[in-house]
């Protein structure tokens, strides 16, 4: 909130009389109404015109000099703020001068909620006339005008503190005369040259107007601060009846009482008439209308203020602290802004955050040094910002300098800086506006990807005028204009900048799709905004903590699409991500371990893989990627420490790299460390991790290039599990090397073999695949056979063999995959789908029997990875289902997705 800035916009003649000042140099305006051509409000009483809530009289004149009544003024300002007209019964019966037959009330303009303010300001009790043909005083509509600018939501010490200024209303005894103050606080009302308000004159029809043009362009309403708090991992807000909700994660209590996970909001208990509410990691801030602040949740640091460092998910005051107007919340720390301009905080604080000039953690609130005269507070994670009433802004806290953090302990004016209007802050940067509604933005270590890594000087924002708003995430931005429309820069991989994409972006971008936005809110990887119609909409990062149901992170029983993939014709998928292969032999991926196996790095969807030549067919290991190019060459990238990628080196490759001396290749398999390649000519290469002899060269050492698989000759088909192996000949005979801890070779109960050895008792084998510790085959017969996890003793133990698959009938192909649990499937002649798995179950194993799956029917192909599945439909269209965690099924929201069950409209708070 920036209420101290209206006192100083307050100071200046606002005087709303027909000899008031000329305005200011502006261009020439032809006046629709006679009698106002050359008048001092002749724009003014234009643009309440042209947005169509005032108009003249039929001679064409507008009469300023007309007194306003009230019937009149409620009208108006209804008109002015779009009131929805309530019908002609909406507030009959509250007054009885307002029956029925009114004017105010035919026309849909007696709101009763306004009534009723109405006559609680003007001190006209239910049941007594209104008196709706008599002239509004001054006092009157400053208060009623006060109480719709801030939804009825009073704060007696910043209205208090504005009357101080005028002589006549010191002692002025009426009782709506701190709402009087608010008016002039916000710049609604002010004084006349003598320095009185003079609250018992009449309004004129240009003052109201010239007023409630104020009232409906005003800052407050357009851009209301606190509604909305965005945190790391939770959200509060406050509905229009004062109460306050909360979602996300509850780590500490930071959401009250209640489960871990709040995945819709919940009411928070203890609250009354809020004025904002403010959010850090895990703990959370309301300030109260009286001034005084409650906190709740995480309290390692002392952060809740209240002298212990014991967390609670009930709410109590901080100790100590009053005649507060605002608050703000860092990772571990807390502000406050005192009505006095002075800034309190309490907390963590290491990096001098807190600005005492010490780094010692305080459980009670502790002034900044050296700061006065303050009109708005921000907290980044581990830094603070201190707007002045002169326009400078101060910070304080952690500063990073080549990847070490300084200590600023006490506020430092920030240099380079126009005059200021506004600050935000979030992670390590911060923002600000100037007062010709231009954008700065300094900070942001670490998010190297679309800025340099520390920006010391504040740089104004490229393509930004106008703006009114500005929101601080982790690493990404956000600019409300005036005009209602919303603009995002910066990181975008998690959707955040809602432009349909997850391309960063450096400059600013209008979002599209969200329009007549009134309030912006940032976090980490996601942005909320709110419309004027109470809407609130989120952008990025949705998981639980934003209190919709989001697709990230989340299981996905049935099958869903997958896009941004054109047609393809294969799929592979590995632990944490997934290959496509298009017709067109380019290769999509999408998902993310961290290790860059998807190319560039984390894809949250799909997108194709640069730096490849056509390909043919596609493998996914646990962490890495396989391609076969059409040349018959071999690309692969990911995880390397062990030489999966065939680069010659230990070390993690994200983009894709020819794999050295491999050429003529016609198939490839992904294990969890390791590769296989098949060459034309029946040979079989292997490369990468070799402790269980899972590279069949007869030694157990690690090989980063390509050796040959000893022993074998005739090979059509590979397979590789997590530490096994297998091949196929030509003949239909199947060998097996590696680990065979759990019987996964089919062959004896030998720890493992570093060479191949031969898996009997099949008859010919014409097709395999491998889960991460199971075998499957299919035999010409059309009988599947199964080995290894999904096959026990009766003692419990492993190394069974192969045994066949019961009770299905004759197959024609076989799938296998997954790490935890293991599926296998196998499809019939006429199309049909039959499933079985094993899980793991503490120290049991639990084998499914096979059922058909009638939903495979509309599948042409299918890839198993861990937890996930993928599929394409005849069309060349892919589908995934199962778990989504690491976003390997592409299903990010990258544009504004609606928060139900959440309306931040106008109506009265603080009730």
């Amino acid at each position: 909130m920036q209420h101290k800035r209206w006192l100083v916009i307050a100071l200046v003649f606002l005087c709303l009389m027909s000899g008031a000042p000329a305005r200011a140099d502006q261009g020439a305006t032809t006046s629709a109404f006679t009698d106002l051509a050359g008048h001092w409000a002749e724009e003014i009483v234009a643009g309440a015109t042209a947005a169509g809530y005032v108009q003249g009289y039929p001679d064409g004149t507008f009469r300023p000099g007309t007194p306003v009544t009230r019937a009149e003024l409620l009208k108006l300002i209804g008109a002015a703020t779009g009131t929805e007209p309530h019908g002609a019964t909406g507030g009959a019966g509250i007054f009885p001068d307002l029956g029925p037959e009114h004017w105010l009330v035919q026309q849909g303009y007696a709101d009763p909620q306004t009534l009723r303010a109405a006559g609680e300001l003007w001190a006209v009790p239910t049941g007594n006339p209104l008196d709706a043909t008599r002239p509004v005083k001054r006092w009157e509509m400053a208060a009623l005008v006060a109480w719709v600018e801030v939804a009825g939501d009073l704060n007696p010490v910043e209205g208090n503190d504005a009357l101080q200024r005028f002589p006549d209303l010191r002692q002025w005894g009426q009782p709506s005369k701190a709402w009087v103050g608010l008016a002039a606080a916000h710049g609604l009302m002010g004084g006349y040259p003598d320095g009185t308000f003079r609250p018992e004159e009449p309004v004129t029809r240009v003052e109201a107007v010239v007023i409630l043009e104020r009232l409906r362009t005003s800052h407050w309403r357009q851009h209301p601060a606190g509604l909305l708090a965005a945190g790391e991992s939770h959200v509060l807000a406050i509905q229009p009846d004062g109460s306050v909700w909360g979602w996300g994660a509850n780590h500490h209590g930071a959401l009250g009482e209640g489960s871990a996970t709040m995945p819709a909001p919940v009411r928070i208990d203890g609250v009354v008439k809020p004025r904002s509410v403010a959010v850090g990691a895990w703990h959370s801030l309301a300030l109260q209308g009286d001034g005084t602040v409650l906190a709740w949740g995480h309290n390692e640091y002392g952060q809740l203020g209240d002298d212990t460092k014991v967390s609670r998910p009930t709410t109590a005051p901080v100790h100590d602290l009053g005649d507060i107007i605002a608050v703000a919340a860092g990772q571990d720390h807390s502000l406050a802004l005192r009505a006095d301009g002075t800034v309190w905080g309490w907390g963590y604080n290491a990096g001098g955050q807190l600005g005492d000039t010490t780094n010692l953690l305080r459980m009670r609130p502790v002034q900044a040094t050296g700061l006065s005269n303050v009109t708005a507070i921000a907290a980044g994670t581990r830094h603070s910002l201190a707007l002045k009433s002169d326009g400078t802004v101060w910070a304080w806290g952690e500063s990073p300098f080549d990847n070490i953090y300084t200590a600023v302990r006490s506020p430092a004016e920030i240099g380079g800086l126009p005059r200021i209007r506004a600050i935000a802050s979030g992670g390590t940067q911060s923002l600000a506006i100037d007062e010709q509604g231009g954008v700065w933005q300094w900070g942001f270590e670490g998010c190297t990807r679309v800025w340099t890594p520390i920006r010391w000087v504040p740089r104004q924002v490229p393509e930004l005028d106008d703006v009114v708003a500005v929101a601080a995430g982790g690493c990404h931005a956000a600019a409300l204009k005036a005009d209602g429309t919303l603009w995002t820069w910066g990181f975008n991989e998690a959707g955040q900048l809602a432009d349909g994409t997850v391309t960063d972006r450096l400059a600013p971008i209008q979002v599209p799709g969200l329009a007549d936005v009134r309030a912006i809110y940032a976090a980490n990887d996601y942005t909320l905004a709110v419309t004027r119609g109470g809407e609130v909409w989120a952008l990025g990062d949705y998981e639980q903590n934003l209190g919709i149901r989001s697709n990230r992170n989340v299981n996905h029983p049935e099958p869903v699409p997958v896009p941004g993939v054109p047609k393809s014709t294969a799929l592979s998928a590995g632990d944490e991500f997934s290959l496509a292969l298009t017709e067109t032999g380019q290769v999509y991926a999408w998902g993310s371990l961290n290790v860059f196996q998807t190319g560039t790095r984390w894809r949250r969807t799909a997108s194709v893989v640069q730096g490849l030549s056509p390909a043919k067919a596609i493998a996914a290991g646990y962490d890495h990627a396989l391609v076969l190019l059409q040349d018959g060459t071999v690309s692969a990238w990911g995880f390397n420490r062990q030489g999966a990628v065939g680069s010659g080196t230990a070390e993690w490759v994200g983009e894709p790299r020819s794999v050295t001396g491999l050429s003529e290749i016609s198939a490839i398999a992904g294990g969890k460390q390791f590769s296989l390649a098949l060459q034309q000519n029946g040979q079989v290469w292997a490369f990468g991790q070799n402790d269980l002899g899972q590279l069949g060269d007869g030694t157990n050492e690690t090989r980063r290039q390509p050796v040959a698989v000893g022993g074998l000759t005739d090979i059509v088909a590979i397979a590789a599990g997590e530490a096994h192996a297998m091949a196929l000949q030509g003949n239909g005979t199947l060998w097996s090397w590696g680990s065979n801890q759990v019987g996964q070779l089919g062959s004896g109960s030998i720890p493992f073999s570093t060479t191949p050895v031969r898996v009997d008792g099949l008859g010919k084998v014409i097709a395999i695949a491998a889960t991460a510790t199971g075998s499957l085959a299919l035999t010409a017969d059309g009988s599947a056979w199964t080995w290894g996890a999904a096959i026990r003793r009766a003692d419990g133990s492993y190394g069974a063999g192969p045994t066949r698959v019961a009770g299905v009938p004759p197959f024609t192909g076989i799938s296998a995959g997954g790490e935890q649990s293991q599926y296998f499937s196998g499809i019939t002649i006429d199309g049909r789908h039959y499933e079985w798995s094993w899980f793991p179950m503490d120290d049991r194993a639990y084998m499914r029997d096979p059922v058909e799956n009638a939903t495979l029917r509309q599948f042409t192909a299918l890839a198993r990875g861990n937890f996930h599945t993928l599929a394409i439909k005849p069309d060349g269209s892919v589908w995934g289902w199962g778990n989504n965690q690491r976003d390997k099924l592409g299903l990010v929201q990258t544009a504004p997705m609606l928060v139900t069950n959440l309306n931040l409209g106008p109506g009265r708070r603080g009730q």
